[in-house]
């Protein structure tokens, strides 16, 4: 009896003898085990609403040129003030660099717009908005982001040194060496965005 138990516990419907274990147990899963696939639905990201004024500072990215004179600046955004010594050090102006700082009212608070200049040439500039509401931050960051990913193509994200891991920093295609670029600092909720060279003069 014992005998016959085992023959049938190791024949098949066909009396064909089992040889591999893992087989029978892969039919069985086949067979008996039913897997549900979840799917995961990705959270949509919250966009700050942006306003046609905020538009318009965003576009002043593409309308304010590098190598722009001061006053050339001042035509296409007529914000800003005057000329001071960049970092307000004379030992810099008698280099011939210099700066144009102004306040600007944008995403609902208040952003800072710095030109800096190599002897009245532009080479590079940039806004900085501060939130303190990190929520507000981050769709405001999301907002811009995507708000020059639609003028400027895909941004990409640059890599950061490890002690630096809490600034999200993207870039978009270079073109005549121009480096335009979104900066997301996470601990002080602050944005900042505009141009630069590829290479420091």
């Amino acid at each position: 009896m014992v005998v016959s138990f085992l023959q049938s516990c190791t024949s098949s419907n066909t009396d064909k003898p089992v040889t591999d274990i893992d087989s029978v147990m892969t039919d069985t899963l086949k067979k008996e085990l039913k897997v549900d696939t979840v799917v995961i639905n990705e959270v949509p990201q919250k966009i700050y609403a942006l306003t046609d004024n905020d538009k318009l500072i965003l576009d002043l990215l593409e309308k304010v040129e590098m190598g722009y004179s001061f006053n050339e600046v001042k035509s296409k955004y007529d914000a800003v003030k005057g000329i001071r010594p960049e970092d307000k050090k004379d030992e810099l102006a008698s280099v011939g660099l210099t700066e144009s700082v102004c306040k600007q009212s944008l995403f609902g608070g208040e952003a800072i717009a710095e030109f800096n200049f190599k002897d009245d040439s532009l080479y590079s500039y940039f806004f900085t908005y501060s939130e303190k509401d990190s929520e507000k931050a981050e769709q405001v960051f999301n907002a811009v982001k995507k708000y020059y990913n639609n003028q400027l193509g895909e941004a990409q994200l640059e890599m950061v040194e490890e002690e630096n891991h809490y600034n999200r920093n993207f870039v978009w295609p270079v073109r005549k060496a121009i480096v335009p670029y979104l900066n997301f600092n996470l601990n002080t909720n602050t944005i900042s965005w505009g141009k630069r060279y590829e290479k420091a003069l």
